[in-house]
Protein backbone atom coordinates (compact mmCIF):
# COMPACT_ATOMS: atom_id res chain seq x y z
CA UNK A 1 0.00 0.00 0.00
CA UNK A 2 1.19 3.42 -0.86
CA UNK A 3 -0.66 5.80 1.40
CA UNK A 4 0.45 9.38 1.66
CA UNK A 5 0.90 10.70 5.15
CA UNK A 6 -1.94 13.06 5.92
CA UNK A 7 -0.77 15.65 8.46
CA UNK A 8 -3.69 17.47 9.93
CA UNK A 9 -2.87 20.55 11.98
CA UNK A 10 -5.97 20.11 14.12
CA UNK A 11 -4.76 16.68 15.26
CA UNK A 12 -1.26 17.87 16.21
CA UNK A 13 -1.88 21.43 17.41
CA UNK A 14 -0.78 20.65 20.97
CA UNK A 15 2.65 19.50 19.81
CA UNK A 16 3.09 22.55 17.60
CA UNK A 17 2.12 24.96 20.36
CA UNK A 18 4.37 23.13 22.85
CA UNK A 19 7.28 23.46 20.43
CA UNK A 20 6.58 27.15 19.90
CA UNK A 21 6.45 27.66 23.67
CA UNK A 22 9.73 25.76 24.00
CA UNK A 23 11.36 28.12 21.49
CA UNK A 24 9.76 31.16 23.15
CA UNK A 25 10.94 29.99 26.56
CA UNK A 26 14.44 29.44 25.22
CA UNK A 27 14.68 32.98 23.88
CA UNK A 28 13.14 34.41 27.05
CA UNK A 29 15.79 32.59 29.05
CA UNK A 30 18.52 33.98 26.82
CA UNK A 31 17.14 37.51 26.99
CA UNK A 32 16.98 37.58 30.79
CA UNK A 33 20.06 39.38 32.04
CA UNK A 34 20.11 38.10 35.61
CA UNK A 35 18.85 35.36 37.90
CA UNK A 36 16.41 37.72 39.63
CA UNK A 37 14.88 38.85 36.35
CA UNK A 38 14.47 35.24 35.24
CA UNK A 39 12.67 34.34 38.46
CA UNK A 40 10.43 37.41 38.33
CA UNK A 41 9.37 36.63 34.76
CA UNK A 42 8.71 33.02 35.71
CA UNK A 43 6.66 34.07 38.73
CA UNK A 44 4.50 36.34 36.55
CA UNK A 45 4.06 33.61 33.94
CA UNK A 46 3.12 31.26 36.80
CA UNK A 47 0.43 33.71 37.94
CA UNK A 48 -1.06 33.69 34.43
CA UNK A 49 -0.90 29.90 34.31
CA UNK A 50 -2.60 29.63 37.71
CA UNK A 51 -5.46 31.82 36.50
CA UNK A 52 -5.79 29.74 33.33
CA UNK A 53 -5.92 26.52 35.35
CA UNK A 54 -8.66 28.00 37.52
CA UNK A 55 -10.70 29.13 34.52
CA UNK A 56 -10.26 25.86 32.60
CA UNK A 57 -11.28 23.48 35.38
CA UNK A 58 -11.96 19.97 34.08
CA UNK A 59 -11.42 20.94 30.44
CA UNK A 60 -8.59 18.94 28.85
CA UNK A 61 -5.91 19.84 31.37
CA UNK A 62 -3.35 17.34 30.00
CA UNK A 63 -2.90 19.42 26.84
CA UNK A 64 -2.27 22.51 28.90
CA UNK A 65 0.29 20.69 31.07
CA UNK A 66 2.07 19.37 27.98
CA UNK A 67 2.48 22.91 26.68
CA UNK A 68 3.57 24.10 30.13
CA UNK A 69 6.33 21.49 30.27
CA UNK A 70 7.55 22.64 26.86
CA UNK A 71 7.76 26.23 28.10
CA UNK A 72 9.59 25.26 31.31
CA UNK A 73 12.10 23.16 29.35
CA UNK A 74 12.70 26.06 26.97
CA UNK A 75 13.30 28.48 29.85
CA UNK A 76 15.66 26.01 31.50
CA UNK A 77 17.64 25.43 28.30
CA UNK A 78 17.96 29.15 27.59
CA UNK A 79 18.57 30.33 31.13
CA UNK A 80 22.19 31.09 31.80
CA UNK A 81 21.71 32.16 35.39
CA UNK A 82 18.86 30.14 36.88
CA UNK A 83 18.81 26.61 38.26
CA UNK A 84 16.11 24.03 37.61
CA UNK A 85 15.04 24.14 41.28
CA UNK A 86 14.73 27.93 41.21
CA UNK A 87 12.82 27.84 37.95
CA UNK A 88 10.32 25.26 39.18
CA UNK A 89 9.89 26.89 42.60
CA UNK A 90 9.29 30.38 41.20
CA UNK A 91 6.86 28.99 38.62
CA UNK A 92 4.97 26.96 41.25
CA UNK A 93 4.75 29.93 43.60
CA UNK A 94 3.31 31.98 40.76
CA UNK A 95 0.79 29.24 39.94
CA UNK A 96 -0.32 29.07 43.59
CA UNK A 97 -0.72 32.85 43.80
CA UNK A 98 -2.56 33.01 40.48
CA UNK A 99 -4.87 30.15 41.40
CA UNK A 100 -5.78 31.66 44.78
CA UNK A 101 -5.92 35.28 43.60
CA UNK A 102 -9.65 35.16 42.88
CA UNK A 103 -10.56 33.99 46.38
CA UNK A 104 -8.22 36.55 47.99
CA UNK A 105 -9.81 39.40 46.02
CA UNK A 106 -13.31 38.23 47.01
CA UNK A 107 -12.28 38.19 50.70
CA UNK A 108 -10.88 41.71 50.45
CA UNK A 109 -14.10 42.94 48.84
CA UNK A 110 -16.14 41.40 51.66
CA UNK A 111 -13.96 43.16 54.25
CA UNK A 112 -14.85 46.53 52.73
CA UNK A 113 -18.60 45.92 53.12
Amino acid sequence: MNKKANWNFLDLWVEYVAFLLLVLGFFMGLAAGSKVLTYIVLFLVGVLIGRMILKRKYKHQYRFYFMLVGFILGIFMGSRYGTIKGIIISMLLGVIVGHNLDSWVKRLRNLDD
